[in-house]
């Protein structure tokens, strides 16, 4: 269960309908929530524990959502006078939204419907609808089928996030929300008279989400390419792992590699020689061969910034083998809703659960990572139709496997397919 179901809406409809005095009931609620998560490690740290590279502390409570060293203001929520309370509030949404965009980015993760109904005032992941996993690396890629101008794109998030933040602020500062068509659109703030935060502080609080959102990410990509975490950005002309990363996102999207594979892929080419090494990570990932030799220039910076460190066990450790592509998971609804499945596709869908749970276990997949063809794993396959003699083979390289072109860009609307 959620630990709260309060959004970013939740203070919309507050200062509207019941004034400062609603928001402030609203905050205390939320920072208390925050300050329980706070106090521990998420479960989802789990996985920094194993890698063989090092996360500093700091980073690992700032972007990881691991137990703070202090506790933050929320922790002092219930004894916060009005004022505090909405300036810590605010603070401590942005932080946490910022590290949680910085994560989706990093692994791939489009949200599709950021309203400030679907985004949580805990700053973790809520309202799983119209989401997916990047097969091909497409910033502009959108799992919504109804979103036509594209506003939730894969690569708008960041800036939706800040956007879906200013709404926040208006509510604390008592300004009018955009697009609110109502009556009293512009008299709310008036009519519920009360101490808003002054809106001067509430923009200087917001400028932090960018510092933020960069150090995550970059922490997060440091890690996925066998880094130990920084999370320092990239300087002009430097050659540092945060510069190295942004050139691999560069050439991801350039050549439209499959995101998973592609990443992947780069612990697994670490003895070939840089010109091999491009080649056999590019048909690996289905990419444009027009741009190997930027692939191979960063390959052998990848290996000259390593030195004589061995990176692949820390990118198999931070980059998992499984991902939970949306056609999987569609085959997987499909089954999962008929009244009588049988045992095969009962059978599938434990042994995909059976898998997604350990991603990064290198052990549960036994296959050839470079497989002449993957997408022979596809072709003339139907689980319901005609089951495959080796499920657990088969549902391996269903999540590994790399696409047909058909099924890289599926998109779905309200939870259909």
């Amino acid at each position: 269960m959620m630990p709260s179901f309060l959004r970013f809406g939740s203070l919309q409809l507050a200062a509207k309908r019941q004034g400062i005095s609603g928001v402030e009931t609203v905050a205390r609620h939320a920072l208390a929530a925050i300050a329980r998560m706070e106090a521990h490690d998420d479960a989802s740290t789990a996985y920094l524990d194993r890698l063989p590279v090092a996360v500093p502390a700091e980073l690992r409570a700032r972007c990881f959502y691991g137990k703070l060293p202090e506790a933050s203001c929320a922790a002092k929520a219930d004894a916060l006078p009005r004022e505090a309370l909405l300036r810590c509030l605010l603070s401590r949404v942005t932080e946490r939204t910022a590290a949680l965009l910085a994560a989706w980015m990093a692994v791939g993760f489009a949200h599709g419907v950021m309203n400030t109904d679907n985004l949580s005032l805990l700053g973790i992941t809520v309202d799983l609808n119209v989401f997916g996993f990047l097969s091909t690396f497409d910033p502009s890629w959108q799992p919504n089928y109804i979103d036509e101008t594209a506003r939730y794109a894969f690569g708008e998030q960041p800036e939706i996030a800040r956007w879906n933040l200013q709404r926040i602020a208006d509510a604390l500062t008592g300004t009018s929300f955009v697009s609110d068509r109502e009556p009293d659109a512009e008299i709310w703030a008036v009519r519920h008279q009360g101490e808003w935060m002054d809106p001067q502080e509430a923009a200087g609080i917001l400028q932090g989400f960018d510092e933020t959102f960069e150090v995550c990410r970059v922490a997060r990509m440091e890690l996925r390419l066998g880094f130990p975490a920084t999370g320092q950005p990239c300087a002009t002309g430097g050659s540092q792992p945060a510069c190295l990363e942004r050139r691999w996102r560069e050439w991801l999207a350039a050549a439209r590699a499959d995101y998973p594979r592609a990443s992947r892929g780069l612990a697994e080419i670490a003895a070939d020689d840089a010109a091999s090494a491009a080649a056999k990570l590019a048909s690996h990932a289905g990419a444009a061969e027009r741009d190997l030799e930027t692939l191979q220039a960063l390959i052998g910076d990848l290996r000259a910034l390593h030195g004589e460190r061995d990176f692949r066990a820390a990118i198999r450790a931070a980059v998992p083998l499984a991902t939970p592509r949306s056609h999987i998971l569609r085959e997987a609804a499909r089954i999962a809703v008929l009244k009588n499945p049988g045992e095969t596709a009962a059978a599938f869908l434990s042994e995909i659960q059976r898998l997604l749970a350990s991603p990064f276990d290198s052990a549960a997949f036994d296959l050839d990572d470079h497989e002449d063809d993957p997408r022979e794993a596809w072709r003339g396959v139907s689980l319901t139709a005609a089951p495959p003699a080796d499920l657990a083979d088969f549902v391996k390289r269903r999540l590994y496997g790399l696409p047909k072109e058909a099924l890289r860009h599926i998109q779905t609307s309200c939870g259909a397919q």
